[in-house]
């Protein structure tokens, strides 16, 4: 795993942006395939690419999928989707036939078994399974990731492209990209920001036994080319050789 520590999460996000673009740049001749996370942190993110780098990004090359979402409309604030369109997707200029939203307003089991399909037919595959360019995921305060909450092992290993995934102590259920699928991506990147984060970055990092509890310490050691970027305030209790 490597770790980028920037002063803000402003410049965390710049930072992490300009490595996307030159991962994009390498694959000049094909499409990029990205898989994206809902949650408050990667609006950060999104207001850069907004804002800063939007003459920069190969939109039209640009294959948009999201790791999770949430069963709700995609006018709910909730939704993955749209927080997503909102702040990112109707500011720049890509081509509808380029988003691949989850639809959060239909039936679960439905919209599991239709996505994957979708994922699984669009989505360049390695040994079967899809395989993204780059997956970025984002970390909880109980150290899930994606929508696989601690506690979720059976996630971990299953050999479905997405599953169904009750969010623990609530009546929401989330659909979620599976173990196998996250595990097979080119890279994978954890955007983590704010000192809430900061004491299970410091387990993860540590290798602390409690550590073993949490989703993302468990991708964050079997995905392959990981990388965290951090503002000061999630890598506060971080300690360097």
């Amino acid at each position: 795993m490597k770790k980028y520590i920037s002063i803000s999460s402003l410049d965390a996000a710049h930072l992490l942006t300009k490595q996307i673009i030159g991962w994009l740049n390498e694959e000049l001749s094909r499409d990029f395939y990205l898989a994206i996370s809902g949650g408050s942190t990667p609006m950060i993110l999104f207001h850069v690419w907004r804002e800063f780098y939007v003459k920069d990004i190969d939109w039209q090359r640009l294959q948009i999928y999201w790791v999770d979402e949430r069963f709700v409309d995609p006018r709910d604030s909730e939704s993955n989707y749209g927080m997503t369109r909102k702040i990112l997707l109707d500011h720049v200029p890509i081509s509808e036939n380029n988003i691949h939203r989850i639809l959060g307003e239909i039936d679960s089991s439905f919209e599991k078994e239709r996505y994957s399909k979708e994922v699984l037919q669009s989505v360049p595959l390695l040994n079967g399974i899809p395989c993204f360019d780059l997956i970025l995921l984002g970390m909880g305060d109980d150290g899930h990731t994606a929508s696989i909450f601690p506690g979720q092992t059976e996630f971990y290993t299953s050999p479905e492209i997405y599953v169904v995934s009750p969010k623990p102590n609530t009546n929401s259920v989330r659909l979620s990209m599976s173990g196998s699928v996250l595990k097979n991506a080119k890279r994978v990147v954890f955007f983590v920001t704010g000192e809430g984060k900061s004491k299970i970055l410091q387990e993860i990092f540590d290798n602390a036994p409690n550590a073993a509890n949490y989703p993302a310490n468990y991708f964050a050691k079997k995905c392959t080319n990981v990388e965290f970027y951090l503002d000061e305030g999630a890598a506060r209790l971080l300690t360097f050789p």
